[in-house]
């Protein structure tokens, strides 16, 4: 689609010479910089809170997901070239906990999805702390594997001095909630779990992205 853009002769100039500087072309440079900006956050909350006042809810036609209404993963991921991979993944977690609370297991794929959702939500949130303080201590054991997994290396190496800071031999849910419970562990922790959430939060955008690839390779083990 094409789009002609009226602009001052300043701003043309500031945007050639920025395109310059970036080494690309004035097109790609301004196609870009759209692009971010009709996907911003803002942009969408503003574009909803209009709809919603006329009576339009929905923002699919836009590209954008309104959360899990039953649509099967193919669906989901369809979103894939228009939403972002954090949008996508939470969309497939909550039609998957939805699934669990209706009937109990699941494969190999949405365990590993649950997990390092887990992980992620949490330690953004609240640091590793967190992670282990909540129900979610209960991926632990297995999440430097799940992360290697899917190709996250370096979260994986984060994430075990994290649960080796925990100084367990035997490091089960119910050891970690004890640990996490423990008179004085807040103070012992801090330093330790401190130094890994600020190294984990530099990997912010990898994972998701990481995450959702794998969930691309192996979608006929998500059962929605």
């Amino acid at each position: 689609m094409e789009l002609p853009i009226r602009m001052s002769e300043v701003t043309a100039k500031r945007l050639e010479a920025l395109a310059a500087a970036r080494g690309v072309s004035l097109e790609s440079l301004v196609s870009a910089n759209l692009d971010e900006f009709a996907a911003d956050r803002k942009t969408r909350r503003t574009i909803l809170k209009f709809r919603r006042e006329a009576g339009v809810k929905s923002l699919t036609d836009l590209g954008w997901l309104d959360g899990y209404t039953g649509q099967s993963i193919d669906e989901i991921l369809s979103f894939e070239s228009t939403e972002r991979p954090p949008v996508l993944l939470a969309t497939i977690e909550d039609a998957l906990r939805r699934r669990v609370k209706e009937r109990s297991g699941w494969t190999g794929v949405e365990r590993m999805v649950l997990s390092v959702q887990s992980l992620v939500n949490e330690v953004n949130n609240g640091g590793f702390h967190q992670f282990f303080f909540n129900s979610s201590r209960q991926h632990a054991p297995a999440i430097t594997d799940d992360l290697r997994r899917i190709g996250c290396d370096e979260a994986a190496n984060i994430t075990r001095r994290a649960v080796d800071a925990l100084g367990l031999e035997h490091q089960t849910a119910e050891d970690i909630q004890r640990v996490i419970a423990s008179e004085g562990s807040r103070d012992r922790l801090r330093d330790p779990l401190r130094a890994c959430d600020e190294a984990f939060y530099a990997l912010a955008e990898d994972i998701p992205a990481k995450l959702l690839s794998y969930v691309r390779r192996h979608a006929d083990g998500i059962n929605i």
